[in-house]
């Protein structure tokens, strides 16, 4: 998707609180639907809508917590090199107050740069004095902070560690942010997210990728027993002092396996990939009534509790009648973008549709 869209979209999302029957922040789904691999619609004019964007089998995420204003150029260029989009979870109280923090002048040109800028509350629930910290505060305040320095609020907050972890409040944060990362467990499963807890692993700890039980094997490769459950799931890092011995080493053997496997990841910040996930899993796809061999026409629709969250493209897959060799696709008159790919001489389209925003007709 283009980042400009999807920041445009993002900026839509209202800070109205959403309940706890909301289908996205329910734990006790277990599983919202059953995993496979990749689909390839078998009928002409069949369709789905794909569990990552533009079709991949599993989404990867890299954060930085804590400002780590020394790290910023290792990770700009590690970023431009390989084309990635970060995450910064800044601790907006600490801005402007020593070397290790960063300036909103810094801050800006990372937005500037494509990356994402998401709250880590203002104080780090370390309260001047000691005090004990104010919850909701911190998740409004950072919240305004970045808004006032940046031109654009944080949809995304990174909640704060030990000591003070266990006072986090995820109804809470549901009030102010489109998703939430925390600490506890390494991977997510796609089936059963929980967008105001996601897990994350951290970058210093991480297993060497040659290793099978590798987090990031983990959710690329199909495999039995207890980690089955990560197989095409959402690897989320957080990383703090890559100054460290040895931490450039582990996220640098990473980023190269991830260069190994581009095609089959999606790389995208934090919010961005909640946010599609959430469009996803509220979603329905249907033909609108049009299928021929010289058009069909598709309906995607959200669920009405998904009011709380913009809408965004989602990757559909579409099988085309035989004799296709090029595609085009249109939503509510506006062309939308679409290419052609083939599976055993077969021709599918890969469509990027709005839920909720008009029938999109395909036509060769």
């Amino acid at each position: 998707m283009n980042p400009p869209l999807l920041a445009a979209a993002l900026l839509t999302l209202a800070a109205a609180a959403q309940t706890a029957t909301d289908f996205s922040l329910n734990p006790s789904v277990p599983q919202r639907f059953p995993l496979a691999g990749r689909h390839w619609p078998h009928n002409p004019g069949d369709a789905s809508v794909c569990l990552w964007p533009g079709d991949a089998l599993a989404a990867v995420s890299l954060t930085i917590d804590d400002n780590n204003a020394p790290d910023h150029p290792w990770w700009l260029q590690q970023a431009a090199a390989r084309d990635l989009r970060l995450t910064w979870f800044v601790i907006t109280g600490r801005v402007g107050t020593g070397a290790n923090w960063g300036t909103w002048d810094a801050f800006k040109k990372l937005a500037a740069a494509g990356h994402e800028i998401a709250s880590h509350t203002v104080t780090h629930f370390r309260a001047p004095g000691g005090a004990s910290p104010d919850v909701a505060w911190e998740y409004e305040e950072s919240k305004k902070q970045i808004a006032e320095n940046l031109g654009a609020p944080p949809t995304a907050i990174a909640y704060p560690g030990s000591p003070a972890y266990k006072l986090n409040d995820p109804a809470l944060a549901a009030k102010y942010y489109l998703a939430a990362r925390g600490f506890t467990g390494r991977l997510n499963p796609a089936n059963a997210l929980n967008y105001f807890a996601v897990a994350a692993s951290n970058t210093a700890t991480l297993r060497d990728p040659s290793d099978p039980s590798s987090e990031i094997r983990q959710i690329l490769e199909k495999t039995d027993g207890p980690g089955a459950r990560f197989w095409r799931g959402w690897l989320v890092l957080y990383s703090h002092d890559v100054r460290k011995p040895g931490h450039r080493q582990k996220i640098t053997a990473l980023l190269d396996f991830i260069e190994t496997r581009r095609g089959d990841l999606s790389l995208r910040p934090f919010s961005e990939t909640a946010l599609y996930a959430r469009n996803r899993d509220a979603s329905a796809l249907s033909t609108a009534g049009q299928n021929t061999p010289g058009q069909i026409v598709l309906r995607l629709t959200r669920a009405t509790d998904a009011a709380a969250f913009p809408a965004v493209p989602l990757t559909v897959k579409v099988r085309l009648p035989d004799g296709w060799e090029t595609v085009a696709a249109r939503q509510a008159a506006a062309p939308v973008p679409a290419r052609l790919v083939r599976r055993d001489n077969l021709p599918f389209a890969l469509v990027e549709i709005t839920p909720g925003a008009g029938d999109v007709t395909l036509t060769p």
